[in-house]
């Protein structure tokens, strides 16, 4: 005798373990319809205190072969024997790409589970003009690749270069900006992708823009930012609207802002603190992100890992508040030596964070507890412009995931 749908429904609902949970979905049409076909009862399941985009893990470059998702050690959100089996290459989610086409691809930022890489122009059939630029917008959940236009200035780009910098942004984000107040229909999946180039010695940028409510190419502009520094880093901060970029020099750090609607570009002062300042003989390059509560921050690692500067914003980026939060190193040596350690990167609250070049550590920053990240790659040249962080609607995820169960 079937048990009536309510039943199973409340039966279903009190299996504490993720994984438990779904391998009940396997185990019969009847449950897995249930759990495919009613996302509420999926968050019900998962933690209230879950994000819609939960921090799942990273993107890493790997020279000649296609780029790695690593997930992150999470044990309710992301348990192993359901979502994953370690590492594993980038078009493994993109069952309809060609063989080898994200080979030597580039991660260069991503927004709200959407991934924006650079390919590789030799891995593209009749390439036209290989002196361009070929990127593409992937989502992993819907396992589509949008490839862009090609844009010019292949300059830009050049390996090791840190004049350019990356955003990608949804609607969602356009939508917040304060200056969004005439109620623009998107249509479904809309996205912007930003790309800005520095002269820093001529004080100007160029800023490219491209749309896909049914734009044709890029919008490029110039314009003269006025301040006397260098991009310290290449992917963009999202907040309210507008994509963040980290500059410093001599005088001191600044942010440069693009409201994501209007592409209007501005710069402002953070502190008078000089990227000369954060980097001294015990201190690491400063990371800009945002904090759970809305506010840009800069992170600040000692080399030798023993604690974090947080440097968190008030009024508004007026002023900035720093703490100090001492680490709880796993490897650390009685006798007090430790590895050079390095931030890859931050989202959620959680940093990565390399010791030497062997291994790969998660600090959750309010409490600085560290955890290393199991199958991580093995790579003498892994640094922050190979790592980008991405986020995944894990409720989308696992009802997608179950779908391939019905007929």
């Amino acid at each position: 005798m079937e048990a009536p749908y309510d039943v199973v429904r409340e039966i279903l609902v009190r299996v504490k373990d993720k994984t438990t949970l779904f391998r009940c979905a396997t185990t019969c049409k009847g449950w897995c319809s249930l759990l495919v076909a009613d996302t509420s009862f999926l968050r019900r399941c998962l933690p209230q205190d879950d994000a819609p985009f939960p921090f799942s893990g990273f993107i890493a470059q790997r020279h000649w072969y296609a780029p790695c998702f690593v997930p992150v050690p999470h044990p309710v959100l992301a348990p192993r024997p359901v979502l994953y089996n370690g590492c594993r290459f980038l078009d493994s989610f993109f069952p309809g790409v060609p063989a080898g086409y994200f080979d030597n691809a580039v991660p260069l930022t991503s927004r709200r589970g959407l991934l924006l890489v650079r390919l590789e122009p030799h891995h593209v059939a009749d390439d036209p003009d290989p002196s361009s630029v070929l990127m593409a917008v992937c989502n992993p959940l819907a396992a589509t690749v949008q490839e862009l236009p090609r844009l010019e200035h292949y300059w830009d780009f050049q390996e090791g270069n840190e004049v350019t910098g990356f955003a990608l942004l949804t609607d969602a984000d356009c939508s917040s900006s304060s200056n969004d107040t005439r109620g623009v229909q998107r249509p479904p999946g809309f996205f912007k992708v930003l790309i800005i180039s520095i002269d820093h010695s001529q004080r100007r940028y160029n800023l490219h823009t491209f749309s896909s409510a049914g734009e044709s190419g890029w919008n490029t502009c110039s314009g003269v930012h006025g301040i006397s520094a260098m991009l310290r880093q290449r992917d963009a901060v999202v907040l309210r609207g507008a994509a963040h970029w980290l500059l410093s020099g001599a005088t001191g750090t600044y942010t440069l802002q693009v409201i994501a609607e209007t592409g209007h570009v501005s710069s402002a002062k953070m502190m008078g603190v000089t990227i000369y300042s954060f980097c001294r003989k015990y201190n690491g390059k400063p990371y800009l992100t945002v904090n759970g509560e809305g506010n840009l921050t800069v992170l600040r690692l000692r080399k030798d890992g023993r604690w974090l500067e947080i440097w968190t914003s008030h009024d508004s980026g007026r002023s900035f508040q720093a703490s100090k939060l001492v680490l709880q190193r796993p490897d650390q040596r009685k006798n007090g030596y430790t590895h050079v350690c390095t931030c890859l990167g931050e989202k959620g609250g959680m940093m990565l964070v390399k010791v030497k070049n062997r291994h790969v550590y998660m600090v959750d920053i309010k409490t600085g507890v560290m955890r290393e990240v199991p199958d991580w790659p093995s790579s003498n040249a892994l640094n922050r412009r190979k790592i980008v962080p991405i986020e995944i609607d894990w409720t989308a995820f696992f009802a997608s995931r179950l779908a391939y169960v019905l007929p």
